[in-house]
């Protein structure tokens, strides 16, 4: 079963309180959720190259 997300409800509410620059980001990162085609626009990105992998398995600090 197929699912569709919509984040554009999001961003829109989120709009007018932060910079366009990081509204541009977190769209690329929403973008590479929904399509893995569009991961390369977001590995272009200071903020994305910048970020240390963690593995899925390190557990969360509570």
């Amino acid at each position: 079963m197929a699912v569709s997300v919509d984040f554009e409800p999001v961003f829109n509410a989120v709009s007018d309180r932060i910079n366009g620059q990081t509204l541009k980001y977190y769209r690329q990162i929403s973008a590479a959720i929904l399509d893995e085609n569009t991961l390369s626009d977001l590995e272009n990105d200071e903020r994305w190259q910048a970020l240390e992998s963690i593995s899925p398995d390190t557990p969360w600090n509570s």
